[in-house]
């Protein structure tokens, strides 16, 4: 995906895999049991062009930047006022990032038929795996205005921000400390209980827990 200049461009790496199994049993010519288990996975992966690749930042000397070792390499972003922004992107979809977000799921139903009368009861459970690694701003964000440059150091439009960019006088700099990671889990049960006599419903309780 490129950006406004070469050199400069991302790339979104994702997989999608799913996979599930059913299982059917009569237990008797009035019972009938179905059990499943399915799990669902998206592995996204985004890097930079310059990631693993290119240390432009330690290139150009500034220091204290690059966390996330050789995968957060590249370009800081740079913000001139009334040009293009260039550099490595960071804001919307922080480079580089890898995430796993997962789910597995396990269903049984339990089906009862006698005459015009029906019943069904079933439990089910849900297990979300979230893990994800995203340097946002280990390369830095720098932001230019006219301020610094102006004939007055007040804002009276005589300054540019390509003067300042060009003195390395940022109005706004930014940067990631640390490397940042999550794992956000959690799990979800719920069940429900129907019965009814065939064209008349007689009975209908459903419940449900969250944890």
């Amino acid at each position: 995906m490129p950006q406004n200049l070469p050199g400069f461009g991302f790339y979104h790496d994702n997989q999608a895999q799913n996979a599930s199994a059913i299982y059917t049993r009569v237990l008797s010519p009035k019972l009938v049991n179905t059990g499943s288990i399915a799990m669902s996975r998206l592995a996204m992966s985004h890097f930079a062009e310059n990631s693993s690749t290119n240390d432009i930042a330690g290139k150009l000397g500034i220091t204290g930047v690059g966390f996330g070792g050789s995968a957060g390499w590249g370009a800081p972003y740079f913000d001139v006022q009334g040009y293009s922004p260039f550099g490595d992107f960071w804001l919307a979809t922080p480079m580089p990032m890898q995430a796993w977000d997962t789910i597995v799921e396990a269903r049984d139903t339990l089906s009862w038929q006698k005459g015009l009368h029906a019943a069904k009861s079933g439990a089910s459970g849900r297990r979300f795996i979230w893990p994800m690694w995203a340097p946002v701003q280990s390369r830095g964000y720098y932001s230019f205005t006219p301020g610094f440059t102006t004939e007055t150091a007040t804002n009276d439009e005589t300054g540019s921000a390509l003067a300042s960019f060009l003195l390395g006088l940022p109005a706004a700099r930014q940067l990631q400390n640390g490397l940042p990671s999550m794992n956000l889990p959690a799990m979800v049960c719920g069940g429900y209980r129907t019965g009814h006599v065939a064209g008349d419903a007689a009975d209908d309780d459903q419940f449900g827990r969250a944890l």
